[in-house]
């Protein structure tokens, strides 16, 4: 399982979140802007961390299936934008 946070608060907590992972589970940490600019593309990825997730993210993400929404409320995340049959928790 490929996990990328674009959290960069849970970064304090890097080293309980790979213990707690543990083998077969990879954790990668992008800041939101390096998403932003459109370069890049996580085919593989299958849980996104963040706080946010606007519609010109998803294209970005074909493989996602769970978007961990950070902090209160999920008014920043895009809803529709999301690939089908994505969980949002």
């Amino acid at each position: 399982v490929n996990i990328l946070c674009t959290y960069p608060l849970l970064r304090r907590f890097e080293a309980l979140l790979r213990g707690r992972l543990g083998d077969g589970f990879s954790l990668a940490w992008l800041e939101p802007r390096d998403l932003d600019d459109g370069a890049r593309s996580f085919p593989g990825c299958d849980v996104v961390i963040s706080p946010r997730f606007p519609a010109s993210w998803a294209p970005r993400f074909p493989g996602l299936r769970l978007l961990h929404a950070v902090g209160a409320g999920i008014d920043k995340i895009d809803l529709a934008a999301l690939p089908a049959g994505v969980r949002v928790c």
